[in-house]
């Protein structure tokens, strides 16, 4: 991923603000492409943030929403 710096902070700054609690698990949903790159972007500073690509929710599950980022 080519983006420069300040881009990747917002990027963090705007999922972390929507982690409530640094130490719970939290899922994010995100489309494929998307799942590995922001997972490089934030496992050193939010390690319990999880992302799932919307093919790998099982159907049925409950999804609880917390917000959107973009």
């Amino acid at each position: 991923m080519n983006l420069p710096p300040q881009a990747l902070r917002d990027i963090l700054n705007r999922i972390a603000s929507r982690v409530v609690s640094p130490e719970a698990p939290v899922a994010a949903i995100t489309s494929t492409g998307a799942r590995y790159f922001l997972r490089q972007i934030t496992e050193s500073s939010i390690p319990n943030l999880f992302f799932l690509a919307h093919n790998e929710v099982p159907p049925g599950l409950r999804i609880q929403t917390l917000g959107n980022i973009q």
